[in-house]
């Protein structure tokens, strides 16, 4: 298909030399049903990928509405950089999470302001996907509400969780969109700063539904998942002593109440390992990116089996 891209540019802010600092916006298509696409709200959430490859398969599909798709949202947070690595997660100005500032204030801190001008686009359309990537993990979606669980399920990735922010005032784009009554969706592309290609595929596939459920394109390819699951709880493994972690299990990993789920070898004694042992029947669905922690550290991340329910 001969869709027509164009491209724009969004004014977020001047840098201290008074040069406006830009982000571009493809659009592709026309029509009444419209889907907004970002990414890169935080640096070094590498999801461009998807992007890329969204966008050729777009020119090959039918497109009956219109979709904006904008790769690196938020540029301050890719400039973060500590040695070689994009530390973009959390400001380094205030200490807030980027995503946790809309729907943003004209008047506010930088980050409220880029958070005020994407808001005030995003909300055009009615269907907004906010794509990040994880510490490590496979694919998965969050929605906001119970509500929108059919669109989590439009996807066919495996586990749909919900999470419904509470704070009425700082809060992640998906939620804020969904408060004005829009469609707010995120998707969890897998592993941080990774280039996956099987996760970059299931994502683009993830998102060709999505945009074929709104009626926005026509498609039916993809091989998804036979089953799908649905969650509203995330428990977290923290570290209980400082020192080195030794991964036993994999992503995805179905494990039962007992099983060990990691080693810890304690810095305070080189004689003394615990091993952690899970607390409950569960899937392992994010392990963090450091073999090295303090007490207190995140370590993994599991869906209790009692929380999943299978979706139909």
């Amino acid at each position: 298909m001969d869709v027509k891209l164009a491209k724009k540019h969004i004014n977020l802010y001047r840098d201290i030399s008074g040069n406006s600092v830009k982000v571009p916006v493809y659009i592709l298509g026309v029509g009444k049903n419209s889907a907004y696409i970002q990414g890169g709200i935080h640096g070094g959430e590498a999801t461009y990928w998807i992007f890329h490859e969204l966008l050729r398969e777009l020119k090959d599909i039918k497109v009956k509405g219109k979709i904006y798709l904008v790769p690196i949202s938020n540029p301050v947070s890719w400039q973060q950089k500590s040695y070689y690595y994009t530390a973009g997660k959390f400001s380094f100005t205030d200490g807030k999470d980027f995503n946790r500032n809309f729907p943003g204030k004209s008047n506010g801190t930088l980050s409220e302001r880029v958070s005020a001008i994407l808001f005030s686009h995003a909300i055009k359309s009615d269907l907004i996907i906010d794509l990040h990537t994880a510490n490590t993990s496979k694919p998965y979606v969050i929605v906001t509400k119970q509500d929108l669980l059919e669109w989590g399920k439009a996807t066919d990735l495996k586990y749909v969780l919900v999470h419904n922010f509470k704070d009425n005032e700082n809060a992640p784009l998906t939620t804020s969109v969904t408060r004005k009554g829009k469609i707010g969706i995120a998707i969890e592309c897998g592993s941080h700063d990774q280039y996956n290609h099987n996760n970059i595929r299931m994502c683009v596939e993830a998102l060709l539904r999505i945009l074929a459920k709104a009626g926005i394109v026509d498609y039916k390819g993809g091989v998804g998942t036979k089953i799908q699951y649905g969650s509203d709880t995330l428990k977290k493994y923290l570290a209980p002593k400082t020192g080195f972690v030794k991964y036993v299990t994999s992503l995805g990993h179905k494990y039962k109440k007992g099983d060990l789920l990691y080693k810890l070898y304690c810095s305070q004694d080189l004689d003394k390992v615990l091993n952690i042992r899970a607390e409950e029947n569960g899937i392992l669905l994010l392990k963090s990116r450091t073999h090295i922690v303090n007490e207190g550290d995140y370590v993994i991340e599991v869906i209790p089996k009692h929380t999943l329910k299978v979706l139909k």
